[in-house]
């Protein structure tokens, strides 16, 4: 099996595996280190929660504030006056389901008129669950204590194992199942970061040890937490369409650069005509072929796009001559560089001899394209010159070389 599949397998896994047995190790070696009032298991869980809950709110999280939401009410089953079966049911079966479901939404926004059913559908399930323990109390004792009879034999063996009844376990069987299928399926970090809150919350009852599950909760809302953070700061500080450090990552690393150092500023060349041949979407998949390859200049370079089809490359400890050979070797991969691209569109259907099938949008290559960049590169040249005098520079080398040509280097003159 190649070693990528085996990462793409285990991957979602790791991240579960690492709470579940950090929290069982520390808890069982609890009594070597000095006590931990209870106040924390009582309010610690519901605190996590409720800045999860505000900062799933801030951002507009809507499938992190679904689950959390889920999480919330999950805590408070126990001290409800249901039999252990029920809230079994409740917990391995219904509790997954309904993140299931969630992992299919799109985020379509908390208090917008879909948001709003979503959430109405998942607070009136306790309503039901309660009601239906009262007033059909016979349809709750046939729910948990069902015996599936007639089933293949290896699945009576691996039932064996389990340490809840048989149609409980099949459905728990079934949920893991569709979780881990909609986490490979989506490879999203939202996506992942549920799937793990949710195997965390699973395991805590069947860890068996005090305070497991309250521990647990902790460390998936704590994880939830910093997954927004990090997905926000993403957001703000990497480009979306080709993943590199904009502009405001760049403003704070030239706060930081030391003594000697050099930036380039590079553009592509006749950009807005070729977006006004081609199209936009061709000129996005031109921006993203130039991030990949200025993504491997050597040197130590650091690349940001700088704004539209403007990059900058920033190069510590490195003067001009030896950054600019670094970035010719940049300059003629690009310009060596054809890249095909797919304008013949498919008609939405095509006969063929069995049956009328629907396509996809492109029939097959038909034209091959390429770019140049014009880069300019300048360096500090004295003690007392800032990181944006030597941007400007830069930018005034960039003007030069498009001004002689353009696919060319050109560097300062200071």
């Amino acid at each position: 099996m190649p070693r990528q599949l085996i990462l793409t397998l285990i991957s979602p896994l790791l991240m579960p595996a690492v709470i579940i047995g950090g929290i069982y190790f520390s808890l069982a070696n609890l009594h070597q280190l000095p006590a931990i009032p209870n106040q924390v298991w009582q309010i610690g869980p519901h605190l996590s929660l409720a800045l999860l809950l505000l900062l799933s709110l801030v951002f507009n999280r809507s499938r992190l504030f679904y689950v959390t939401i889920l999480v919330t009410l999950l805590t408070g089953i126990p001290s409800l006056a249901f039999p252990e079966t029920y809230i079994n049911l409740i917990m391995f079966g219904l509790f997954p389901a309904n993140v299931i479901l969630i992992l299919g939404y799109q985020e379509r926004g908390i208090f917008t008129s879909i948001g709003l059913w979503r959430l109405a559908f998942i607070l009136l399930q306790p309503a039901g669950l309660y009601a239906l323990w009262h007033f059909d109390p016979a349809l709750v004792q046939t729910l948990i204590t069902t015996d599936i009879a007639n089933i293949p034999e290896p699945i009576q063996d691996l039932l064996v194992y389990s340490p809840f009844n048989p149609l409980l376990s099949i459905i728990l069987g079934l949920n893991g199942l569709a979780l881990l299928i909609s986490v490979y399926w989506q490879r999203s970090s939202t996506a992942r970061v549920i799937f793990t809150a949710t195997i965390a919350v699973l395991a805590g009852p069947l860890l068996q040890i005090d305070n497991a599950s309250d521990a647990l909760i902790m460390a998936s809302a704590m994880w939830m937490a910093f997954t927004i953070l990090r997905d926000s700061h993403q957001m703000a500080y990497l480009d979306e369409l080709t993943g590199l450090p904009q502009r405001r990552a760049l403003n704070e690393n030239l706060l930081i650069l030391g003594r000697k150092f050099s930036i380039a500023m590079l553009d592509i060349d006749h950009f807005k005509k070729f977006n006004d041949k081609h199209g936009h979407d061709v000129g996005d998949q031109v921006l993203q072929m130039v991030s990949r390859k200025l993504r491997q200049v050597r040197g130590s370079g650091k690349v940001y796009r700088y704004g539209g089809e403007e990059f900058s490359i920033v190069f510590p400890g490195r003067e001009m001559h030896d950054a600019s050979f670094f970035l010719e070797e940049v300059r003629k991969s690009i310009q060596d560089y054809e890249m095909v691209i797919r304008q013949i569109k498919r008609p939405d259907t095509e006969k063929s001899d069995h049956a009328e099938r629907v396509r996809g949008s492109y029939r097959a290559a038909k034209e091959t394209v390429s770019v140049t960049i014009s880069i300019g590169v300048a360096q500090k040249s004295s003690r007392a010159e800032t990181a944006e005098t030597v941007l400007k520079k830069a930018d005034v080398a960039l003007y030069k070389a498009k001004k002689a040509g353009r696919n060319q280097l050109q560097q300062s003159d200071d």
